[in-house]
């Protein structure tokens, strides 16, 4: 502030776990990951009921695609169908180590914007995951409520990674 910089959002919250399942894409059990997420809700001192937004990792492969929307109904439960979600490296590719870095500054300028972008590239999604996924076209942050957003990442090897994002209104 003192500097004259544009705060977009605080990193209130960090999570990590790991499944420890050696050089292998993310689990379909997603029971750590769910741990993560929940880590980084607790660290920010909020509930599940304060997240606004989800940034997902979204894989496209079908394993490890079941096992986060496994962790997010473990964690969310039956409000997962009304918080908005994307996977913003569909439209830039997966940037292995670099991308918890842009999927964290894409989930800022929505915040910022008040726009969630778009899941590009997304032409068979799965009808049994059944959340809100932003497709096709931007859609407005919900207006009432928090101004949160939450983070996930998964690695090979297992590491799973959150942040929670609060926009002060």
């Amino acid at each position: 502030m003192e500097r004259g910089a544009t705060i977009y959002a605080e990193i209130t919250g960090y999570g990590q776990s790991n499944d420890a399942h050696g050089l292998l894409p993310p689990s379909e059990d997603g029971t750590r990951y769910a741990r993560a997420l929940c880590q980084a809700i607790q660290a920010g001192g909020m509930s599940p009921d304060d997240v606004a937004y989800l940034s997902l990792d979204g894989r496209a492969l079908p394993s490890s695609d079941q096992g986060e929307v496994d962790a997010l109904r473990q964690v969310f439960g039956t409000r997962l169908q009304q918080i908005p979600a994307s996977v913003p490296r569909t439209m830039f590719g997966h940037s292995y180590a670099a991308a918890g870095a842009l999927d964290t500054i894409t989930a800022l300028l929505s915040l910022k914007h008040g726009q969630i972008l778009p899941t590009l590239n997304c032409d068979q999604f799965n009808p049994h995951y059944e959340f809100n996924l932003v497709r096709d076209k931007p859609q407005p942050l919900p207006s009432s409520g928090s101004q949160v957003a939450l983070v996930g990442g998964r690695g090979t090897g297992g590491t799973n990674v959150a942040l929670t994002l609060r926009k002060e209104r």
